[in-house]
C-alpha cells in the first residue's frame, strides 16, 4: 500500500505485510527507510483510516443527493 503526500511529494510505502518494509519515497525517489518508526507505521495506519471514512461521507453525501433529487421532483409533480 501507498500513501502519497503533498500532491505526490513525499510517499510512504508499506509492505510490511509482505514481508518487506516501511519506506518513504520524494519525488518518487528512494528517500528514507522508516522500519522499525513505530510513529510513522501508527500515523499512516490513522491516515488510511481516516481516507476510509472520507471515502465513506462522500458515499452518503451522493446518496443523500440523489434522494433529494428524487424527494424535489416528488414534490414537483405534487404541485403540478
Amino acid at each position: 500500500m501507498r500513501i502519497d503526500l503533498e500532491e505526490g511529494k513525499y510517499s510512504v510505502v508499506n509492505e510490511l505485510s509482505n514481508g518487506g518494509g516501511l519506506r518513504a519515497l520524494r519525488y518518487g525517489e528512494e528517500w528514507r527507510n522508516l522500519s522499525g518508526d513505530g510513529l510513522i507505521l501508527a500515523m499512516y495506519h490513522e491516515i488510511e483510516r481516516l481516507q476510509e471514512k472520507v471515502e465513506e461521507y462522500e458515499n452518503l453525501a451522493e446518496e443523500f443527493d440523489y434522494y433529494a433529487i428524487i424527494a424535489m421532483k416528488n414534490n414537483e409533480e405534487d404541485s403540478e
